[in-house]
């Protein structure tokens, strides 16, 4: 993902985020246990190769949305 983008953050480290480019972003450059992503919506990450990212060790809450088309690389 190329152009991440930072997504709004809800307070703390809490985030919700609404594409693959905000997921990309808080995957990315946050890696403490409290961090919290939301998924505002359906994310299709199919345009794109997606680099697993190890270092994440926060929460992912999909509140009745998906993350889908992933294509690891």
């Amino acid at each position: 993902m190329e152009h991440a983008t930072e997504p709004a953050e809800v307070s703390g480290k809490t985030y919700t985020v609404m594409n693959g480019y905000e997921l990309a972003y808080v995957l990315y450059n946050e890696t403490d246990a409290d961090t919290i992503i939301n998924l505002g919506g359906n994310i299709n990450l199919g345009a794109h190769a997606w680099i697993p990212a190890y270092n994440f060790q926060g929460i992912i809450y999909g509140n009745k949305y998906a993350i889908y088309n992933v294509n690891v690389f």
